[in-house]
């Protein structure tokens, strides 16, 4: 009760553009913020990923900037597990792929890609994302 009126007990709420459920699991938050990056990343296809005449660590500064901000916008109450914290870094690799235009086939390791684009690979202590409680997970894990 709160001021007289009962209050509903809920599964889930947004607060603060964040998806609080009842039993700590994130998977619902993380699918909505993937799919916000990835469309924060569409709309910048066009002008910037497409464009030859802006140089790779530009764009890497724009992709940690915009792409990877709302990612993990409210990531500092999430409990990751391993299985999450490589769900994100897939998401993040796939879309540094379709940035650069490699390919599987072109044999390219992710450390390669990291540091084309000017981001820390996982074995720096420096985060990309440092400003979060998942930088540490995200970029401690292997």
């Amino acid at each position: 009760m709160v001021d007289g009126n009962k209050l509903n007990s809920v599964l889930e709420f947004t607060y603060l553009g964040s998806t609080i459920s009842s039993n700590g699991c994130i998977g619902d938050e993380k699918q909505m913020r993937m799919a916000t990056a990835s469309a924060s990343f569409g709309r910048l296809r066009q002008r910037l990923w497409n464009n030859h005449h802006v140089s790779m660590q530009v764009k890497g500064k724009i992709y940690r900037a915009i792409v990877l901000s709302t990612l993990l916008y409210g990531a500092e109450a999430w409990t990751m597990y391993r299985r999450q914290v490589k769900k994100l870094h897939v998401f993040m690799i796939r879309h540094l792929r379709l940035i650069m235009r490699i390919t599987w086939m072109d044999k390219v390791t992710k450390k390669e890609i990291l540091e084309q684009t000017g981001l820390p690979s996982s074995d720096q202590k420096e985060s990309p994302v440092d400003w979060t409680l998942l930088s540490t997970v995200f970029w401690s894990q292997k």
